[in-house]
């Protein structure tokens, strides 16, 4: 394993993120990506999301992901246009890239916006979100400095395509863990169907009782 690798702490046990705007689809920009019909944000947009995201607290990455075949989507009129495009195996490397590497994320906040962020919006922090002691062993081995160029043969989607094709990216995931076991490394998936576990969820530091009303008491009088 190169020297140049750091550890990061994944919460993706799959959690159903809640936002309303898809950051995988920041680095859009390829000759695929215009070559068919699909909402993303612009150049504009973009820029805007990234200054949020440095400066918001509890806020989430996600992928406003959809499976269809190019020729599939290119018949669809102008009304069946999908919201998103396929990108959730090259999300994180996308935000990595573009964020990290560029200098408008800092590490800390792309573990935060990756990971910690939504396990304690679904009340799965500290079993999730962090490595500790009695937290679960889901980590990632990351080279911040591997270049990758992406094409849709080297991914693991179901998918005919993808709207990074050719997109050049520094940084990429070397190896998964999850629950200290090792299911992905160099890219060759070897974790077993059914072995997820369901998470329950606790509730989120944000719905937790504050020990006051909520509502006035005094406007019924």
């Amino acid at each position: 394993m190169r020297k140049a690798v750091f550890l990061m702490c994944l919460a993706f046990s799959a959690l159903p993120l809640s936002a309303q705007q898809s950051v995988a689809e920041i680095a859009a920009q390829s000759k695929a990506a215009h070559a068919l019909p699909a909402n993303a944000p612009t150049r504009d947009q973009v820029m805007t999301l990234f200054d949020l995201l440095q400066v918001r607290r509890n806020m989430v990455v996600l992928m406003d992901g959809m499976k269809k075949a190019a020729q599939e989507g290119a018949a669809q009129s102008f009304r069946k246009i999908p919201n998103g495009v396929p990108g959730v195996e090259t999300r994180l490397p996308l935000l990595f890239s573009e964020g990290v590497n560029k200098g408008r994320l800092s590490l800390q906040q792309f573990v935060a916006l990756s990971s910690t962020n939504a396990a304690k919006i679904y009340g799965l922090h500290p079993r999730k979100g962090t490595i500790a002691v009695g937290a679960d062993a889901d980590i990632v081995l990351w080279d911040p400095e591997r270049k990758v160029s992406l094409t849709n043969t080297i991914l693991h989607h179901n998918c005919d395509y993808t709207p990074y094709e050719g997109r050049e990216l520094t940084g990429y995931p070397v190896m998964t863990l999850s629950r200290g076991e090792v299911v992905m490394e160099e890219a060759k998936m070897s974790g077993s169907a059914g072995r997820g576990l369901f998470q329950k969820c606790d509730r989120p530091e944000a719905a937790r009782p504050r020990g006051k009303p909520l509502i006035d008491p005094s406007i019924f009088n």
